[in-house]
């Protein structure tokens, strides 16, 4: 996508096709060169508490909203799709190769970054034919896993290719249908040096032929203008007058409005995601005003604007020059001067020509102009300040007389500036291909021809006060840095001399050349992108000292606005002091969109920052970086972390996004040595692997604070056996899925995988934990990024441990830790979650076995022991049935496969029910009129939305319970109470019980005599103790079990109850199968 973007203190975003004339008169043999632009402004104000001082701007006639995404408006009614079954199964697949895989999925169902916290997501496998082979082959043959199409990626775009000195090379393909480019539709390959995926950023749309309505405009670009110039309340004295069209793809057409912008604008089609299913066809063109830069979409078809994003960004040499913030933070403070002369500061790689145009002594060069606009007309006030024979820039300074009087020693220091940003990013990546600023690349690729128009005391005639921006278009435009005055000192502060407020205006330009790739300026118009907050971070990594301690306070346009030396124009000043600062990620919420949003970020990377540079030190040379360097300082190595890391990530991004894009970049450099250093800042700071963003557009983000496994200062712990001694098995899912697979799955989504679960609830239910049973690592039904995205659904997700020869044994012992979580209970009998043992094959014993009821997830230990095992499997079995609208999770970390020791006897009872009562009877003692007791199998019963009876016996065929039903209410337990009791068990060793039950209960409430019952006695039932009860609740009938410890020389009898009290129209049935007594040693 081609834009200008122009971000800055106060100011928003947008994208602008036109002839652009060079402010360059009479300073060159380049006078009157003029340039064409393509170019996205975005732009957002630098100074987020000014935001009062110019909330909006004036537009010609009207005022113009920064921001518009109607889109935003239809978003929340939408349910976005779950990736499919194919979609889960590719990426464990996947995560066999590669363990710590972490996938994320957008509104449109497709997966939208693929990352390794601690290394690629594929390893590599280089092509003859080059890293771009590489990347397509790897797209090509992983399409399921991104879930697209073969057709979705037909005539893809390559738009950009970037090579990094880390080695990587970025590649970023635009979506077309037809010829005509989705916006925003970018898919991102970053191949290491050595061929490996090193990780992936999709916005593709899928099955995007399907999604797109028509393909013909039905309304031409002159009325999608004059449409959208109504919708910003700009009353044109003239419609749009069509010069020209042409017939490419796009229908590109120049169009003419004086109003709108005094060059001619260019409308292209474009292809507008709306939500997903549905996309539209739009005209999209910028205005390019004084002081907004709108980029615009417009509904072809209905005239409608979609949005509209403001692509301004607010914000030798005898100079306050690095890394002096402003004239308030060196000595001798104002009106002193403590300017210093720099002596040939050009650096000759970055700016082989030097700063100036040839011999000319006007501040005019390959990277910047800077000059005078204080008319706001964006052209040069003439004369324009001569720096004299040698090219020496010496005016002189007065701080407490009227700026204008200083003006040339203002633009003075804005030309110095300009030109180190410039030459200390050429350091750490951003170059030509990068896509700086610079007039002659040189041919070392990129477009050239836009360096910064820099102009000083802006528009101070009429009136711009307390501000600054920088409007940033497409590789091949020139940006334009606007500084302002502040009438909050006495005088007026000149924000040239603010050189954090430069340095942040100047980050704009970086961040958005950079993300998304420099052909697209258009990638940080969403609400949790960290534009501001990358900006901020530059000032405070410039301006940064050797004195500097990680806890001192830092501010942002403290001389500009007239405040303390430490003040700031933040809601917090930076420090990793939380006394100072406490922000975490979930600051986030409540923050202001875009200055709020942003200094959360700032406050995150200065964390990061402060990690690096307390591991390795710091060194005041910003200039003198080296990749290769094993002992490169780390303020250094911050600063080039998060420049890589701008390529790296993904259009749009959340602050996950940028994180991963950090680390991707930190795993590809210096040996992947910091990446655990980096990865315990982010984690600390609630940007851990758990971190949940909640998507682009979302304020409203949860901490997370858990690191990968591979970076846990406390290893995972050993796993034993309760005896002390070494499993035969064991899966703790730390480092990989311990032999388990996916079995016969009916399920669309909740496959099965391995990683960090994340906390997610809903309705006041959680349906799935935050964090494994221990480590990191749990086998689990999908990573979530909410409550309902990539849950369970259409069908019994099945998962299968491996098979493990255990025939040596007599007894083994089965123990594990499980998680169920269902936000429903009660509407579909065939939701639940199961865990069973299979001996060869046949199925020995059900550990869990929860049904239709509402379940909190939490962890939770279960344990069985099998006697005279053969091969050993466990099957674990998660359901979302028929009904809509349930949510079902379920997992299992620490399993253990254990010898039980030797066994005497085997079991002492083993009682099925499939040959009769074994010596169970009702008691006398009952006083229900019917639902005694019976053998058989149980049918099922539901009744208002509540299983009654289950269907089926627990193992086999046959179970005791209230009563076989031929419907609900019939033969179910009425008028009292129905006992059934054991015989005498003798048990000779220490063993444990084992009951399974069910009890069903429509009503709830209304009758204290309703219960369910089981208790057991040890000593021939003189007294009783109670296994499980339930009282008079709504329980949904489902299989499970509980067990208890039994002493030797114990005299066992068992007591089940179930009880119907005295109130009318109570359904109530419950059941027992699968009672043993087994030794333990």
């Amino acid at each position: 996508m081609l834009s200008v973007v122009r971000r800055g203190f106060i100011h928003d975003k947008s994208e602008v096709v036109m002839n652009k004339s060079n402010y360059r008169p009479g300073c060159s043999d380049r006078s009157n060169f003029s340039k064409k632009i393509f170019f996205r402004t975005m732009g957002v104000s630098l100074l987020g508490l000014a935001m009062s001082l110019a909330a909006t701007a004036q537009v010609s006639s009207g005022k113009h909203d920064r921001d518009i995404d109607k889109r935003l408006l239809t978003a929340p009614l939408i349910s976005a799709p779950t990736p499919g079954s194919e979609q889960q199964q590719s990426l464990a697949t996947m995560r066999r190769d590669q363990p710590g895989i972490m996938a994320r999925f957008n509104e449109y169902g497709v997966t939208s970054s693929l990352t390794n916290p601690t290394g690629p997501v594929a390893s590599a496998v280089p092509s003859a034919s080059g890293p771009e082979a590489t990347a397509r082959s790897f797209l090509a043959g992983n399409l399921p896993l991104l879930g697209l199409e073969t057709a979705d990626i037909e005539g893809m775009a390559l738009t950009d290719v970037v090579k990094s000195i880390s080695g990587v090379t970025h590649y970023y393909f635009g979506q077309t249908l037809k010829g005509i480019p989705v916006y925003n539709g970018q898919l991102q390959v970053h191949v290491t040096e050595a061929g490996a995926i090193s990780h992936v950023n999709n916005a593709f749309i899928p099955k995007l032929a399907a999604a797109v309505g028509a393909m013909t405009p039905r309304i031409g670009p002159d009325k999608a203008i004059a449409a959208a110039a109504r919708e910003l309340n700009i009353n044109l004295s003239q419609q749009p007058e069509l010069v020209r069209q042409l017939t490419d793809a796009q229908a590109t057409s120049v169009l003419r409005q004086a109003q709108l912008a005094p060059q001619p604008i260019k409308a292209k089609l474009v292809l507008v995601p709306m939500w997903p299913g549905h996309v539209a066809l739009a005209w999209n063109f910028q205005f390019q005003m004084d002081h907004a830069w709108p980029d615009i979409t417009v509904n072809a078809e209905t005239g409608e604007l979609i949005t509209s994003f403001d692509m301004m960004r607010d914000t030798a040499f005898r100079v306050y020059a690095e890394p002096v913030e402003s004239p308030i933070h060196t000595t001798p403070l104002p009106p002193a001067d403590a300017r210093t002369l720099v002596m040939d500061p050009e650096d000759a790689i970055a700016s082989p020509q030097g700063w100036f145009d040839g011999t000319s002594t006007l501040m005019d060069g390959n990277n910047v102009h800077a000059c005078a606009d204080r008319n706001g007309n964006n052209s040069c006030d003439s004369p324009q300040p001569n720096c004299g024979a040698g090219q020496v820039c010496d005016f002189p300074l007065d701080l407490s007389g009227n700026p204008a009087n200083s003006l040339s020693a203002a633009i003075a220091n804005l030309f110095y500036w300009n030109n180190h940003i410039h030459d200390v990013q050429y350091q750490y990546g951003f170059d030509e291909v990068g896509g700086n600023f610079q007039e002659n690349n040189f041919g070392r690729g990129g477009a050239g021809s836009d360096s910064v128009n820099a102009e000083a005391q802006d528009n101070a005639n009429g009136g711009s006060n307390c501000n600054a921006n920088f409007a940033t278009p497409t590789d091949g435009g020139n940006p334009r840095m606007q500084m302002f005055l502040c009438n909050r000192g006495n005088p007026s502060r000149d924000g040239d001399f603010d050189n954090g407020v430069i340095v942040h205006e100047y980050g704009h330009g970086i961040s958005i050349r950079q993300v998304g790739g420099p052909g697209n300026s258009s990638c940080l118009n969403n609400r949790q992108q960290g534009g501001e907050g990358w900006s901020d971070w530059f000032g405070l990594v410039y301006t940064a000292k050797a004195s500097d301690q990680a806890t001192d306070p830092r501010g942002l346009g403290a001389y500009l606005f007239a405040l303390a030396p430490d003040g700031t124009i933040r809601p917090q000043q930076y420090s990793t002091d939380p006394a100072i600062n406490n922000y975490t990620y979930e600051s986030v919420r409540g923050s202001v969109v875009p200055h709020g949003v942003g200094s959360v970020w700032a406050q995150a990377l200065w964390e990061v920052y402060w990690a690096l540079v307390d591991k390795h030190g710091f060194e005041g040379d910003l200039l003198n970086f080296d990749i290769n360097d094993a002992n490169e300082a780390g303020n250094k190595r911050a600063l080039f972390y998060v420049n890589e890391g701008l390529k790296n990530t993904a259009c749009s991004p959340t602050f996950v996004a940028a994180r991963d894009g950090i680390i991707a970049a930190v795993n590809n450099s210096f040996g992947g040595e910091d990446v655990c250093t980096v990865w315990q800042a982010f984690a600390a700071f609630g940007l851990g692997v758990n971190a949940v963003s909640g998507g682009s557009n979302s304020t409203s983000p949860t901490n997370g604070f858990n690191l990968p496994a591979q970076c846990d200062g406390t290893p995972p712990p050993v796993l034993t056996c309760a005896d002390g001694s070494d499993p035969l098995y064991v899966a703790d899912f730390e480092a990989d899925a311990g032999g388990w697979v996916g079995g016969s799955s009916s399920c669309t989504t909740g496959a099965f995988v391995r990683g960090t679960p994340t906390l997610q609830a809903d309705g006041g239910v959680t349906t799935q934990v935050g964090g494994a049973a221990s480590g990191n690592g749990a086998w689990f039904t999908a990573t979530n990024t909410a409550a309902g995205s990539n849950d369970v659904d259409g069908g019994t997700c099945e998962t299968l441990s491996p098979a493990v020869d255990l025939s040596a044994l007599q007894a083994a012992d089965i123990s594990l830790s499980y998680f169920h979580g269902q936000r429903d209970g009660g509407d579909d009998a065939s939701d639940g979650f199961s865990i069973e043992v299979l001996n060869n094959g046949v199925l020995a014993a059900t550990m869990v076995n929860i049904g239709d009821v509402t379940t909190n997830a939490a962890w939770t230990a279960a344990s069985s022991v099998i006697n005279n095992p053969g091969t050993v499997q466990l099957r674990v079995r998660a359901t979302d049935g028929a009904a809509g609208g349930d949510l079902i999770e379920g997992g299992v970390d620490k399993v253990l496969f254990c010898a039980s020791g030797p066994v005497t006897g085997g079991c002492s009872v083993e009682e099925g029910f499939e040959s009769g009562a074994g010596g169970w009877s009702n008691s006398s003692a009952s006083s229900c009129t019917t639902g005694a007791f019976v053998t058989g199998t149980p049918t099922a019963q539901s009744n208002g939305g509540v299983t009654t009876q289950v269907g089926g016996a627990n193992s086999g065929s046959g179970a005791l319970f209230t009563a076989t039903n031929s419907s609900a209410g019939v033969n179910d337990v009425d008028g009292g109470n129905c006992i059934v009791g054991s015989p005498t068990y003798g048990v000779s060793e220490a063993s444990t019980l084992s009951v399974a039950y069910f009890h069903g209960q429509r009503d709830s409430g209304d009758d204290a005599g309703d219960f369910f019952r089981l208790q057991v006695s040890t000593d021939g039932g003189s007294t009783f103790t109670t296994l499980a009860d339930n009282g008079d609740v709504l329980s949904n009938a489902a299989w499970q079990t509980v067990t208890a410890p039994v002493a030797a020389g114990a005299n066992v009898v068992l007591q089940v109850q179930c009880a119907d009290g005295v109130a009318d129209g109570d359904l109530v049935e419950c059941g027992i199968d699968d009672v043993s007594i087994c030794p333990t040693n």
